[in-house]
């Protein structure tokens, strides 16, 4: 009887479950590594992954609220805190030597109070491309806080006019257009208000009318969250000083702090009226 010596054979589908169970072991082992090095990278001081700090184009000027780095808070939003208090400067009806300035000189930029632009950079928000402009003076835009001003010194006038400019009257507009101008004011402002929905909470006080004891909120006290208004001055000034704005980039829904960081890096360099930073807690 003839012995055979040769190998036992091993089917196909044993060397496929082999192979299948090798390739799960070798897979699973290098997902190990790379999570750990991802833990171990992230956890690490020198990380690369990028931060976003708030910073400020002077390094003095940094608010309280934002001495705290933080990746989730894009530098043009930053904000700080400022105390509500009666104001004896604003609160002033008539021209002093005490109080000898006008709201629009403490409120507004001077000269033409508007952002400057460049014309030639409008193509992509002109509707009339065709029709030539026949504006006389310098193309500006508007600054949402400084329209509110305009607007809110315009109604002011009305009433205080010993320390107002008064801009309709000096302009000899008409009465139906002040009345038209004074209705878009009230209206403006009401719509604005209701958009930056500021959530301070102003917290009731006790006072004493003739011996009787009244809970009142007046405001007075009240901490508010606030942004930095100096940007919005020195970009007025510059743009009518220095260069006018290139529009090119923008689009509807960027406001001028994030369009315009940029130019601001070099610091300020025009300054802003002592009011603007009244009350503010920390320094701007």
């Amino acid at each position: 009887m003839t012995k055979n010596n040769s190998p036992t054979s091993i089917s196909p589908s044993v060397h496929i479950t082999v192979l299948t169970i090798a390739t799960l072991l070798i897979l699973s082992l290098l997902i190990l590594i790379i999570g750990l090095s991802r833990i171990l990278s992230d956890s690490s001081p020198s990380s690369n992954c990028p931060q976003i700090y708030i910073t400020n184009p002077q390094p003095s000027s940094l608010s309280a609220s934002s001495s705290s780095p933080s990746s989730q808070q894009k530098p043009w939003d930053a904000t700080h805190l400022r105390l509500y208090n009666d104001s004896q400067t604003l609160l002033a009806t008539h021209k002093s030597a005490q109080y000898p300035l006008t709201w629009e000189s403490m409120l507004i930029p001077t000269k033409l109070g508007g952002l400057v632009i460049n014309e030639s950079t409008m193509g992509h928000l002109d509707k009339y491309p065709d029709k030539p402009a026949h504006n006389t003076r310098k193309l500006t835009a508007a600054v949402t806080m400084f329209h509110q001003m305009h607007c809110l010194i315009t109604l002011r006038s009305l009433i205080f006019k010993e320390n107002s400019m008064d801009h309709e009257h000096g302009h000899g507009a008409g009465e139906h257009h002040l009345n038209k101008h004074t209705a878009h004011c009230f209206e403006y402002l009401a719509q604005l208000i209701m958009c930056a929905a500021d959530d301070t909470i102003e917290i009731p006080k006790k006072i004493l009318r003739d011996g009787v004891a009244w809970w009142a909120v007046d405001g007075i006290g009240a901490v508010h969250q606030c942004k930095d208004p100096r940007p919005l001055w020195e970009m007025f000034h510059r743009s009518e000083e220095e260069k006018s704005i290139d529009m090119s980039r923008w689009r509807d829904g960027i406001g001028a702090r994030e369009y315009l960081w940029k130019e601001l890096k070099d610091g300020y360099r025009y300054e802003m009226p002592e009011i603007w930073t009244s009350g503010v807690i920390g320094s701007l």
